[in-house]
């Protein structure tokens, strides 16, 4: 079942709540790992739905630009954005043993800070990090 916090994002970003949409958010926020577009069409077949792959990874860059999910750089994964903003960077630890994604929300101002003093005159606009290691489970 859908969260309805999940739909009322989906409004609140001027997107239309369409079946294929529903479908993408309930498998995203059903799934206990990040899932490429393929492994959702997989899911929602499994689940009786129809839905090809084109309309799920335009889905998902409509998603991505209103933040509701974010994309794992180097690979077309997704997770649903748990802490939904508009002007926030992405931050996961990823477990080396089994594959398990979390999504950190660090505060990061003095580090832009002293980028930002250590080389003068540039303009970040977004960065992104990525840990890796193992997670409380698997150590």
């Amino acid at each position: 079942m859908l969260d309805s916090k999940l739909l009322d994002r989906l409004k609140d970003s001027k997107l239309k709540v369409t079946l294929p949409r529903r479908i993408v958010l309930e498998i995203l926020s059903e799934a206990d790992k990040p899932l490429n577009p393929y492994e959702i069409v997989d899911l929602a077949k499994a689940n009786g739905k129809k839905i090809d792959t084109v309309t799920v990874y335009r889905i998902m860059d409509a998603f991505e630009d209103s933040n509701i999910v974010h994309k794992l750089k180097g690979q077309s994964k997704y997770m649903i954005c748990e802490h939904p903003c508009d002007d926030h960077c992405h931050h996961q630890f990823i477990c080396d043993s089994c594959g398990d994604v979390s999504d950190l929300h660090i505060s990061d101002e003095s580090f832009i800070g002293e980028l930002i003093k250590k080389f003068p005159g540039i303009k970040i606009e977004a960065h992104y990090f990525e840990f890796s290691g193992l997670c409380k489970n698997c150590n």
